[in-house]
């Protein structure tokens, strides 16, 4: 299997469980350490070489991890959890790596970069995330959002200076 299929494996119910109560019991986990699970998955799937396939996340237990956060103390802060820190931190890394690279390269890790995040990550962060209230945006647009931000707005200048020096590409195009 490939690309997204590859995550979604289908789990029973006893499954899920037996993933959710693994040696750490369910009582000893706090929202720390629920939130670390997450963030460490999502961090994992964000810094796997962009040569190589995702890391193979178990979705369901995932998922219902962020749920218990949800029914938990912290459902008020993990929208701003999740949009601040986990996806800034994601992208920021994405960032850095588009611009560690040479000139003759640039737009095509871009472009890269922009490929494997719409068809291949973006898909993955909604199932997780699906259950997080976002107050407006939906956990997709909050990702895209987040993604022009970090990403696009920050290499604009170095995009600017790619194309203008296209032949047959007038400077005036990109501005």
């Amino acid at each position: 299997m490939s690309g997204i299929n590859h995550h979604l494996r289908r789990m029973s119910s006893s499954d899920l469980m037996r993933g959710l109560n693994t040696k750490d019991a369910e009582t000893t986990l706090t929202c720390d350490d629920l939130w670390q699970r997450l963030h460490s998955s999502v961090i994992s799937v964000f810094r796997a070489r962009i040569d190589s396939p995702l890391p193979d996340l178990n979705i369901a237990i995932l998922n219902e991890t962020c749920r218990r956060l949800i029914r938990s103390d912290t459902r008020n802060t993990i929208f701003s959890h999740l949009e601040d820190a986990l996806l800034k931190q994601c992208f920021l890394y994405v960032r850095d790596s588009i611009l560690q690279e040479p000139e003759d390269t640039f737009l095509d890790s871009l472009a890269l970069w922009w490929t494997r995040f719409f068809q291949k990550i973006l898909p993955l962060v909604c199932m997780i995330f699906t259950p997080v209230p976002t107050y407006g945006l939906t956990v997709r647009q909050m990702c895209l959002k987040t993604f022009r931000d970090t990403v696009l707005c920050k290499v604009l200048h170095r995009l600017k200076d790619s194309l203008g020096h296209e032949d047959g590409i007038p400077i005036e195009v990109v501005t």
